[in-house]
């Protein structure tokens, strides 16, 4: 029996995470919500503040540029008093930024290199398993866990790169020790996260904000929101909207967000801090900037990890789960072409592998290879970085077409991969009568609908992962060859 439908500790903090970020009702103030307020308000609120600067210069006309006068002292405690409110609300929203990012940090971050991988696998294919795969809601589930997937394979890349010492920025170089770069003892940000990694993943979860304006959701929806926003747009809507995010999430980054509160009480330190935080907010904006243009620049730390995540986490009516492991084949024809770096997009290959976390694999077991096989069994994808692109470090689920939480990891070659025509050779001689009878066992131990083939080239594991003894895949165990 496979237990209980429901949620462990890291699933929930998933969740959350997911609707602290975008939540469609009202009933979390997500990051998105306060995007949307910020840039509903936007406009209002400069026409505000400039007439009240146009009062102010009038009494101090008026005045003869007596600032005591009393029309003057009115006219500028109403511009400070509005210049006070909108930064509160700024500060405010930074600091929920802030919270976010210091979460994904956490959920997908360790001590050291190794368990920061671990910990990444386990976060990349969390978000994968808790998707359906396919349903009328699935474009909406997408578009609001994309931005945080992308988020920390944008990380992972500029740590691969750093490690290859491909990275030149002075900023990103001025704070990088590999001594140094992960959790202190207490769970402190190390100086690398704080001043590199939350703005990188700031930049990333924010890319596409400038969608949540209200023009950009005038195209998307309709005057009165009733259009499909994830139908097919015309030529001249998809360049408008394409204009409206660029222009509008840099604005968002610049102003609606902006850069940290200082306190204390030193001009010095207040001095250091206010230089700290423009140099982090320039980086971010460096980003965005060299992810839309041509050069190869750090906005391929967001460009490289966007493309692959689109295609993992799509956002289109008809999502292909069997064409998932093209999305590595997708970077790899862009990095030849120089549409996209070459050495990130390599990077980034080299990181998930041809078949993406959570990806489910049919396999031919080892013992059954040697001889005339006559079944096979399933495994999850829950490693980064395989030795091999095409070879995947899974946890195996069942055994004897059984599924168990307690499985060994391995991976599991070419020659006994399914998703590849070699392998699916081995089994084209069982009968149908054998095949329905591995499915029926197979699935009637979760309560999974029938699959598609009756010999699988992959398998989904969204059923199997909706149950709490299932969703630890990546706790230590032993690791074979399969």
């Amino acid at each position: 029996m496979a237990g209980d439908i429901g949620e462990s500790a890291y699933t929930k903090s998933i969740q959350t995470l997911i609707k602290d970020f975008h939540q469609p009702s009202d009933e979390v103030i997500s990051l998105i919500k306060l995007a949307e307020q910020f840039f509903a308000r936007a406009e209002d609120q400069q026409e505000r503040l400039e007439g009240y600067e146009e009062s102010l210069a009038s009494a101090l006309k008026a005045a003869g540029g007596d600032s005591k006068d009393e029309r003057v002292v009115k006219a500028t405690r109403r511009k400070k008093d509005l210049e006070k409110e909108l930064e509160e609300a700024r500060w405010e929203r930074y600091e929920h930024v802030d919270a976010v990012c210091h979460k994904i940090i956490e959920l997908s971050e360790g001590k050291d290199w190794q368990e920061t991988q671990v910990l990444s696998a386990k976060y990349l294919g969390t978000f994968y398993l808790m998707s359906p795969g396919e349903g009328k809601n699935l474009p909406s589930l997408h578009q609001r866990m994309k931005p945080l997937y992308k988020a920390v394979l944008s990380v992972r890349l500029l740590d691969s790169l750093l490690k290859q010492g491909k990275v030149r920025h002075p900023l990103i170089l001025k704070y990088y020790d590999p001594e140094t770069r992960y959790f202190a003892e207490d769970k402190e940000l190390s100086p690398f996260q704080k001043n590199i990694v939350v703005p990188l993943i700031t930049a990333a979860i924010f890319q596409d904000v400038g969608l949540h304006h209200p023009h950009a959701l005038e195209i998307l929806k309709g005057k009165h929101g009733t259009l499909d926003e994830f139908r097919l747009l015309a030529k001249t809507e998809r360049f408008d909207l394409l204009k409206t995010n660029i222009k509008q999430s840099h604005y968002f980054l610049e102003h609606g967000l902006g850069t940290r509160r200082y306190v204390g009480n030193s001009k010095a330190e207040r001095d250091e801090f206010i230089e700290a935080q423009q140099q982090q907010l320039q980086f971010m904006l460096a980003l965005l900037n060299d992810a839309v243009s041509l050069k190869h620049g750090v906005g391929n730390l967001l460009k490289i990890p966007q493309i692959y995540s689109s295609v993992i986490l799509s956002t289109k009516k008809k999502n292909e789960l069997e064409n998932l492991p093209k999305a590595a084949l997708l970077l790899q024809k862009l990095g030849n072409e120089k549409s996209i770096d070459p050495l990130g997009a390599k990077a980034m290959i080299d990181i998930v592998g041809i078949f993406p976390q959570g990806f489910g694999i049919a396999y031919i077991p080892k013992d059954q290879f040697a001889s005339n096989p006559d079944r096979y069994e399933y495994a999850i994808v829950n490693g980064l970085n395989p030795p091999d692109i095409r070879i995947p470090h899974c946890r195996m689920v069942t055994r004897n077409l059984q599924f168990n939480s307690f499985g060994k990891n391995a991976f599991i070659s070419r020659e006994t991969n399914l998703y590849y025509p070699m392998a699916r050779k081995q089994l084209a001689k069982l009968s149908k009568e054998r095949l329905k009878e591995i499915l029926s066992t197979l699935y009637s131990d979760i309560g999974q609908g029938e699959e598609r083939e009756l010999l699988p080239r992959f398998w989904h594991p969204y059923s199997f992962f909706s149950y709490k003894s299932f969703q630890n895949l990546w706790n230590k165990t032993d690791t074979s060859s399969n």
